[in-house]
């Protein structure tokens, strides 16, 4: 339920780059993953610890997807995908770096979007755009992502898929209430 995440050695420089301390926390993170059997409002939270609700790591990571460097962007789309693998606007946000100037952050942007399943239907054209261009990488991976989109689209799926999502909002939905109920944490 819970990941302890501390960059060091040669990640550690990723926190060094153009807006690369909105992805990899330059101070230990620790994050909990909410089930429907974990109570939230018996968490004790020591005084010295900052609390950054969803709502501010998807500001962040937004805001990190304009980093002037490349590999910044690049790794960026599958933070904010894994964020919340339902938000429809930061698929858009991820789909704006199909058009990256680097291929790398491109194909990046094309790998994330093939794993979010029958919700980057929308994007089906583009990546058949792109599965037909010259470059080969970037169109393998448009080519497989399309083929993961399309299979994920059968009826069952897609009622599997939207029941979870359900379940993901309405986890989401506690855990902002917390952030509301905490006088204001949301904005942080």
């Amino acid at each position: 339920n819970c990941e302890m995440h501390l960059v060091g050695g040669i990640a550690r420089l990723q926190t060094e780059l153009d807006k690369g301390n909105l992805f990899w926390p330059v101070h230990p993170r620790l994050t909990i993953r909410l089930d429907d059997q974990f109570e939230l409002a018996a968490l004790k939270i020591p005084a010295n610890c900052q609390l950054v609700s969803p709502i501010e790591l998807k500001r962040r990571y937004t805001e990190g997807l304009t980093s002037s460097d490349k590999t910044i962007r690049g790794w960026g789309a599958a933070f904010l995908a894994k964020l919340n693998p339902y938000d429809y606007d930061s698929l858009n946000t991820i789909s704006g770096l199909l058009d990256d100037q680097d291929d790398w952050v491109a194909l990046n942007a094309i790998v994330t979007i093939g794993r979010l399943g029958h919700q980057a239907q929308n994007f089906l054209p583009r990546l058949e755009t792109i599965a037909s261009s010259e470059l080969k990488n970037n169109s393998q991976a448009a080519q497989k992502a399309i083929d993961l989109i399309k299979a994920a689209g059968g009826e069952e799926q897609m009622q599997k898929d939207n029941q979870q999502k359900v379940n993901f909002q309405a986890r989401l939905n506690v855990i902002n209430d917390f952030f509301d109920s905490r006088d204001g944490l949301n904005s942080r």
